[in-house]
């Protein structure tokens, strides 16, 4: 793999979201189910299992649990269990997805008030600019485009549309990573995928996609004691992220 193709998701990767995401899907529940606050404690519990919810559909689950059960502690949970509690709403997913993402399109018309509420990561702009000038950097990402586009313009980080590959919540991790692969006409395991939700990166291992567990926002000791035991590599800092994709190179070039 001399010349990796470096992928990374967009929420929890590169702009802390989950307070936003937290607020529309709060919105939404009460708007589909009459009931739903904004409070201190669960929008830190929604933060942290942000990271099993993998499109607008899924974060009906997650809020509906922060709701039902305000206690709720997600550093103990497992993706297992969460994709049984998805198993409940599996009837309105589809409709909570098509209004959140209604809600999140009208927030954004009050663009900065929206852009308020998130933030990039600490070093996040710098080595994406990095990333850009030495490696085929792209963003492949659940998440809507437009959504996307206006966060990295808010926050001045510069990535091409072309290096965006997203879509609201109709594919899944794997369909894009097969479509990126595909735009650039590479074999889907030239990719290397940076992302903060466990269950995508298992994903792409099973289509040949190696990948790598950022860990920079919250930490969650059930998931990176399951990456541990898969032997998925965590990577804790931004600044670990270069010499990490250096050291793939090298060693593929060693084995070579």
């Amino acid at each position: 793999m001399k010349h990796p193709i470096i992928a990374f998701d967009f929420d929890g990767v590169i702009i802390d979201t989950a307070y936003e995401s937290y607020v529309v899907s709060i919105e939404t529940y009460h708007k589909l189910f009459g009931r739903g606050i904004i409070t201190d404690k669960g929008a830190k519990a929604y933060s942290k299992g942000r990271c099993f919810s993998l499109n607008a559909k899924s974060n009906l689950t997650l809020v509906r649990l922060c709701i039902d059960h305000p206690e709720i502690n997600f550093d103990e949970y497992t993706q297992e269990l969460f994709d049984e509690e998805k198993k409940k709403d599996i009837v309105r997913a589809d409709e909570f997805a098509q209004v959140f993402l209604f809600i999140r399109s009208e927030k954004r018309k009050k663009l900065n008030d929206w852009i308020k509420i998130q933030k990039p990561f600490v070093g996040i702009k710098q080595l994406i600019h990095e990333l850009l000038i030495k490696y085929n950097f792209y963003i492949v990402s659940t998440k809507d485009v437009d959504s996307i586009i206006a966060l990295l313009k808010g926050f001045e980080i510069n990535v091409p549309i072309e290096k965006i590959i997203a879509d609201d919540y109709s594919l899944t991790k794997e369909k894009l990573l097969n479509k990126l692969a595909k735009i650039e006409n590479v074999p889907v395991d030239e990719i290397v995928l940076f992302d903060d939700a466990l269950k995508q990166l298992v994903e792409a291992r099973k289509i040949g996609v190696f990948g790598a567990l950022a860990m920079w926002g919250e930490k969650r000791s059930s998931v990176i004691n399951a990456a541990e035991f898969m032997n998925i590599p965590i990577l804790y800092s931004t600044s670990e992220v270069l010499k990490f994709i250096e050291d793939i190179i090298n060693k593929n070039g060693d084995e070579k």
